[in-house]
C-alpha cells in the first residue's frame, strides 16, 4: 500500500508492504539502481530511500536508524523470530 503524499520510483516493493505519507523509495534520475523493499515491511513516513537501498522482509519504523538510506545500505528487522 502506498499511502498519499508518498512518492515510488524505479523500485520494487514486494508483496504486503506498506509506504507512508511523505516517504520517497528510489529514484529514475539519479542512477539505474533501484531500491527493494521486502515483504511486510513499512517505510515510515518522511524516510527516503534512495536508489541501491534494500530494506528486507519484516522491517519496521523502529528498524530505520535514520530518516535517510543511502545507496548501499541493507536494513533487516531487529525483531526475534518469535517477536515477528
Amino acid at each position: 500500500m502506498v499511502d498519499s503524499h508518498a512518492i515510488v520510483e524505479c523500485s520494487v516493493l514486494d508483496k504486503r508492504t506498506h509506504v507512508c505519507q511523505q516517504a520517497r523509495v528510489g529514484s529514475c534520475l539519479e542512477t539505474p539502481q533501484m531500491a527493494l523493499v521486502g515483504k511486510q515491511s513499512v517505510v515510515p513516513e518522511g524516510v527516503i530511500l534512495e536508489p541501491g537501498a534494500v530494506i528486507g522482509q519484516d522491517v519496521i519504523a523502529s528498524d530505520y536508524p535514520a530518516k535517510v538510506v543511502q545507496s548501499g545500505v541493507m536494513i533487516q528487522t531487529r525483531r526475534l523470530p518469535n517477536e515477528i
